[in-house]
């Protein structure tokens, strides 16, 4: 029975399985990236969906599992994002900038998956937390690796070209804009300066090892 003035409690809607563990990801990653691992209670993330824990713990038996479940989720939206750019794009260099834009973008829409990110980096020293931060990083670094070795053997860059090397100026940049966003600098670098600034690591072809030596 329900007091009076007791606020009534609505029912969660009804939703398939995949589907409400699709929501319940999305709210954790949003109040994980709020409050941090060890700050946020299950109960807030319930909170947030208007659901009860329950509900939470039905599609994920731990906090622990959730959190890891959220790092996941966070860096297969930014990777299949880069695929899709990767199979559209005119040649693998475009690509590159492309992807650098459209996180540019990305970080001005929803900083939440950055936020979750810079999160987990402090964690790392967890076992668990660290192996899926390393696994996510690596992926990243490869996937753009690879875009550079076949740009290479497109001839789009010069055949000496450092692919190590630009792969980290190019994760480099990448870190350049989260530290903007995190610090509350996105004003400082408009959008206008990034092709410049994404060019600075996608060598034409010519710039090799061979210009260097040359320059020197």
């Amino acid at each position: 029975m329900r007091l009076q003035g007791q606020p009534i409690r609505r029912r969660a809607q009804r939703l398939p399985a995949p589907v409400r563990r699709e929501h319940i990801l999305d709210a954790a990653i949003r109040t994980f990236a709020r409050r941090g691992y060890r700050e946020t209670a299950t109960a807030a993330i319930a909170a947030e969906l208007e659901v009860s824990e329950p509900t939470i713990f039905r599609h994920f038996p731990t906090k622990r599992a959730l959190y890891l479940a959220t790092i996941d989720r966070s860096a297969e939206i930014t990777m299949r994002r880069w695929r899709e750019i990767a199979a559209d794009s005119a040649s693998h260099l475009a690509s590159l900038l492309e992807m650098g834009r459209w996180y540019f973008d990305e970080l001005q829409r929803d900083s939440h998956h950055l936020r979750l990110r810079f999160r987990s980096y402090n964690e790392a020293h967890d076992p668990e937390v660290g192996e899926r931060v390393r696994l996510h990083a690596r992926a990243g670094f490869d996937f753009v690796r690879c875009l550079y070795e076949q740009a290479r053997a497109a001839g789009e860059i010069a055949a000496d070209t450092d692919v190590r090397a630009h792969t980290w100026l190019f994760m480099a940049i990448g870190t350049l804009l989260d530290v903007t966003q995190i610090l509350d600098l996105r004003g400082d670098l408009p959008l206008e300066d990034m092709p410049a600034i994404m060019l600075l690591g996608a060598p034409r072809p010519g710039d090799g090892h061979t210009r260097k030596e040359e320059d020197s």
